[in-house]
């Protein structure tokens, strides 16, 4: 589900259940560096990353089995919520499998960047999605140290 009003912003939330961001949209300029898709889960909360690739089975068919990895279809950039850096996570799909768990994020927001630089204005030039970037709020689990005397 993606927020129209917030623009590129995808909310996530652990209490709604996974989210999906497909990898190309009609008449929208997100997903490109320019302007990546915001995915913004609830503070306390951080991202499971998961691809869904359309393809693999097709691939994986054609080649006997022995499925290359195709071209990477896109990233994510991490920020770590202190200020020290980012992250930038490939979401190469491997050429074997339909779903697969690519990362879980620092903090409680990523970007997204899953097309080039242009957006696409016409269904005409619209690529056919190959793939999905799942979503799923988790709530971070507050770690507990017990010092025994």
């Amino acid at each position: 589900m993606v927020d129209a009003e917030r623009g590129c912003t995808v909310p996530v939330s652990s209490s709604r259940g996974p989210t999906y961001v497909p990898s190309s949209s009609v008449g929208s300029a997100c997903g490109t560096p320019a302007q990546p898709w915001i995915v913004d889960a609830e503070p306390g909360q951080h991202l499971d990353v998961s691809v869904v690739d359309f393809a693999a089975a097709a691939r994986a068919e054609a080649d006997g089995g022995n499925a290359r990895p195709p071209s990477c279809p896109g990233y994510l950039l991490d920020s770590d919520p202190n200020g020290v850096g980012r992250r930038n996570v490939s979401l190469c799909p491997d050429g074997r499998q339909r779903e697969r768990d690519v990362y879980q994020s620092v903090g409680h927001v990523i970007e997204l960047i899953t097309s080039g630089d242009q957006a696409v204005t016409s269904p005409a030039d619209q690529p056919a999605a190959t793939f999905l970037v799942r979503f799923d709020g988790q709530q971070i689990q507050p770690f507990l140290v017990y010092i025994l005397y």
